[in-house]
């Protein structure tokens, strides 16, 4: 961990201890000792994998010291300042469409969150279709998981879908066996149950679900979280796309957290890597941040995109703020 990312986190940390009296980043853990044995009691039952060692696109556990894990880092500050003083914090990362990265933030965030001391972290994998959690954390997509705590007739322990990583305070629980339709099955209700469970024993559940435009699991579950984050990759998810899907979730009454940006390139002397930005809530703050990273970008390319911040911020101005037809009214009282 860099010395800048410390400072950002001893600054947050003394900030928020002078707000709420005490440091929120273990408030949690704040229990005396008949609450600690229940707490360590909690450990016993869970089974822990042997050799389960993450895959490679986990950068935070493989690469530590990497620029991307660091803006893992910075993500999960700004995650942390943000939802400050609210215990315990569920998080939906979702995308618009398939292939955007999600799965690979979700991992990657919980990795990063969990690094913290005393800080316990759930990973759920609630992509029912295509779920591949357990391959990233290296436990395998063969476990029994969420799909079987859904289907139990009775209520199954949450325990028998648990299981430990290879990373202190991280708990995996994978998608389980995959369907073809499981809305019906997401909507009955039992999701609620799991969400509830979870928030009693973890300080952060990190929900990855399916994208919320090709199916409507995305919007059931967004219906139990404290918040969203949707990840966008640079370049291929149309800016049409991006403005319904924040529709759709509106619809759903999630909160937007930020946009988490995948397959922004930069080069280092060393090697590639692709950084994930991260863009809080506010429609103005988000066109003028990703609109400034674009410029950015237009000024590495060289010529041909001088118009490109322009372009994208009548777009924004026009597709989600709604200025268009505010401005033609403007116009229509000139003389």
């Amino acid at each position: 961990m860099s010395k800048y990312t410390k400072a950002l986190e001893k600054i947050q940390q003394n900030k928020l201890e002078k707000e709420h009296g005490e440091s929120p980043y273990i408030s949690a853990f704040n229990m005396n000792e008949s609450e600690n044995e229940k707490s360590i009691d909690w450990q016993h039952g869970i089974v822990k994998i042997k050799n389960a060692i993450p895959d490679r696109r986990v950068v935070t556990f493989h690469f530590s010291d990497a620029s991307v894990s660091e803006q893992y880092r910075m993500l999960k500050l700004n995650l942390k300042n943000h939802l400050a003083g609210d215990f315990p914090k569920v998080i939906m990362v979702s995308s618009s469409v398939n292939g955007e990265g999600k799965s690979v933030t979700a991992a990657n965030l919980a990795v990063s969150l969990a690094e913290d001391a005393n800080t316990k972290v759930a990973l759920v994998d609630a992509d029912l279709r295509r779920g591949r959690i357990g391959e990233y954390m290296g436990i395998g997509r063969k476990l029994e998981g969420v799909s079987e705590f859904l289907m139990s007739e009775d209520h199954l322990n949450i325990k028998k879908i648990m299981y430990k990583s290879v990373i202190e305070n991280l708990i995996v629980i994978p998608a389980g066996k995959l369907m073809i339709n499981p809305s019906r099955l997401i909507s009955s209700g039992k999701i609620r149950e799991l969400v509830t469970e979870l928030r009693a024993y973890f300080d952060y559940v990190i929900v990855d679900t399916p994208p919320i435009m090709p199916v409507a699991d995305a919007g059931i579950i967004g219906r139990d979280v404290d918040g969203l984050l949707m990840v966008i990759q640079v370049g291929r998810t149309p800016k049409s796309v991006i403005a319904h899907s924040n529709q759709l979730f509106k619809q759903t009454g999630a909160k937007l957290l930020g946009y988490v940006l995948t397959n922004v390139e930069y080069q280092s002397s060393d090697y590639k890597y692709y950084r994930y930005n991260y863009y809080r809530d506010g429609m103005e703050k988000e066109r003028k941040g990703m609109g400034g990273w674009i410029s950015k970008k237009a000024k590495k390319a060289g010529t041909g995109f001088q118009n490109l911040e322009e372009n994208f911020n009548q777009w924004w101005d026009k597709k989600v703020l709604k200025k268009e037809s505010q401005q033609t009214g403007d116009e229509g009282h000139e003389t």
